[in-house]
């Protein structure tokens, strides 16, 4: 997850990627509301692009499905809550 704080981090990140060997990387800002402020759509782009050798996915562009309001009774039933 990349906020303003970290995102000189990024060619640190790639280094610890490419040793992972991973199949994906997700770049994430917070888009909920968060203590930080995210970066922006522009911004996570030119991020993307220091992970050449690896298929990314930002957030940004992933579908959003609205998640469904569930009431504390629900949330009971469920067993999730004591």
């Amino acid at each position: 997850m990349f906020v303003e704080e970290n995102k000189h981090l990024v060619e640190q990140m790639v280094e610890l990627i490419d040793q992972l060997n991973v199949d994906e990387v997700q770049l994430n800002t917070p888009l909920r509301p968060s203590v930080v402020e995210p970066l922006k759509e522009r911004e996570l782009k030119a991020l993307e692009s220091n992970f050449d050798e690896v298929r990314t996915k930002i957030v940004y562009e992933a579908k959003r499905t609205d998640t469904p309001n569930i009431d504390e009774e629900d949330v009971i039933k469920r067993g999730r809550s004591k």
